[in-house]
Order: C-alpha cells, then sequence, then structure tokens
C-alpha cells in the first residue's frame, strides 16, 4: 500500500498568509485549490521559489539588460563592455578553487558584482563582512585571477571573525593577482575610522549581533567623507524582506540626492543589491 500525503487547505493557507506578511508575495496572491496537482495557477515576482529559480536561468541575460541600464542612466561610459567570457574563465577558476560552507550569493548576483567590478574598476576599495571571501571575490574579481582586466592599487576586506578571516586569506591565496588585498579581522566601526582615504568602492554585507543589517547606515557614515566624489556604494542584502526595517535608515539615507546622486536597487533575485554613487 502507497500512500501520499500533502498538506490540507488551512495549511497551505497558513503558508500563504506567512509569504503575504513576509512580502514574499503580494497581497491578492492566491493558491488555486482546484488546479492539477495543487500547482499554484499565480506567482507573484518575489515568490521565494520564483526568485530562485529566476536567478539561477536568467544570470547572464539579466546582466546584460542591467550593463545597458546603467548605459542609459549615464552610470558607465555608453561604449563600455563586458567580456562574459572572461567572467565564466574567472568563474570557473573561483568554483574549482574556493572552499565555501554556504553562501547568499546566488549566480546572477556573482555576474552582477564581477560586471560592477570591470566596469568601474575600483582602485581603493573596502569590504565588510567579507566572510569566507566568496562575495568579495566577485566584488572585486576583475583584478584578480589569471587574466585580471587591470591592476588595482588597494582592497581592504574586513570582517569580525578571525576564522573566516584566515579561511578568505586561504581562500585567495588560490588565486593570481592579489598581493593587493589585505585582510584584517576586526570590528568594522573601528578599522573604517583608522583607515585613512579616499576610496571609490565600498562593498557591504555585514550582520550586526545588535543591529542587524542596521549597521550598514553606521559604517556608511562613517566611511562617507573617505569616499569620493563619483565612488560607488554596494550594500547587499537589500531585497530580503524581514531586514526592511532594519535597512529603512541605509535605503533613506542613500536615496537622498544631499548625499547620493543616484542609488539603484538590483532587486534580481532572492537578496538584492543596492548600488549608490556619491
Amino acid at each position: 500500500m502507497s500512500l501520499v500525503f500533502r498538506c490540507g487547505e488551512k495549511s497551505i493557507e497558513l503558508a500563504l498568509e506567512r509569504m503575504r506578511s513576509d512580502g514574499l508575495v503580494s497581497d491578492d496572491a492566491w493558491f488555486n485549490f482546484n488546479a492539477p496537482d495543487r500547482l499554484r495557477s499565480e506567482v507573484a515576482y518575489r515568490d521565494f521559489d520564483f526568485l530562485t529559480r529566476l536567478c539561477r536561468v536568467g544570470d547572464a541575460e539579466t546582466s546584460r539588460a542591467i550593463l545597458e541600464c546603467l548605459k542609459q542612466n549615464e552610470i558607465v561610459s555608453k561604449d563600455l563592455s563586458f567580456d562574459e567570457e572572461v567572467f565564466e574563465a574567472f568563474q570557473k577558476e573561483v568554483k574549482q578553487k574556493f572552499k565555501i560552507p554556504g553562501t547568499s550569493i546566488t549566480p546572477v548576483m556573482e555576474r552582477l558584482l564581477f560586471l560592477l567590478s570591470a566596469l568601474k574598476r575600483p582602485q581603493r576599495a573596502i569590504g565588510l563582512g567579507t566572510y569566507h571571501g566568496y562575495a568579495l571575490v566577485w566584488a572585486v574579481g576583475a583584478s584578480c585571477g589569471a587574466q585580471p582586466a587591470y591592476g588595482a592599487e588597494k582592497f581592504y576586506a574586513i570582517d569580525i571573525d578571525p576564522d573566516v578571516t584566515q579561511s578568505a586569506l586561504e581562500n585567495f591565496a588560490q588565486l593570481e593577482h592579489t598581493d593587493h588585498i589585505e585582510f584584517i579581522a576586526g570590528d568594522g566601526l573601528d578599522i573604517v575610522e583608522q583607515l585613512d582615504g579616499p576610496f571609490d568602492y565600498i562593498y557591504l554585507d555585514v550582520d550586526s549581533r545588535e543591529l542587524g543589517k542596521g549597521i550598514y547606515l553606521d559604517l556608511l557614515q562613517g566611511l562617507y567623507d573617505k569616499l569620493e566624489v563619483g565612488g560607488w556604494a554596494l550594500a547587499h542584502d537589500t531585497c530580503v524582506p524581514p531586514f526592511a526595517d532594519q535597512l529603512e535608515g541605509y535605503l533613506a539615507f542613500v536615496r537622498d540626492q544631499d548625499n547620493f546622486s543616484q542609488s539603484i536597487s538590483f532587486d534580481i533575485d532572492p537578496f538584492g543589491l543596492e548600488l549608490s554613487i556619491k
């Protein structure tokens, strides 16, 4: 005797209500109980299942559309191009050599971070919350590896955990052309006060025990005067609904034209990225 157990209508409605309250589906999202095999007949864009699949199948096409968006909004020059073959060779190298216990960096985010690095070509950058280095490697990737697109002056990679900092250092040691990257274990708020600017690139991916993602605003304000005009600030996880309250102050700050000339939200996977140009 074989049985198939499926959740009943009440459980499904409770799950759908939770998805609504978490902002993962629209308020009017619904489940069609009469559909064959109880398949949903409507999916909202921020449905986690949908975005999880979207970020894995449409990454190349999305990166091309982002490049055109950046050109149209005059954030980068219209004559810039992105060599997808160079990225894919670097991606293959990283996947073979890096040891990563877990990451929220999706395939489409890998491409986006590498694309932004290749377009901006930062000289002095700082990454905060670099963990085992898997986000950082894409954020600075155009200056690393067997075929770097350009030479950078200095990148600081900062994480409060000395063990993951050591892991990141060991990961990057597997790549060529990484001498310009300095790994520092310590409290980001203290370190940003000690480092001299100017910087032209900031990457934020921190989760404070006390403030959660709210630490982004404190870190950015600590670096604001050291970020040169035209410099870019990147913040990961800005589209995660449970972080919305924590990130409200940060997003208000970067979207205020008195502070940044432009700010773009890349809502392309379950996590998202905010790019702000000073």
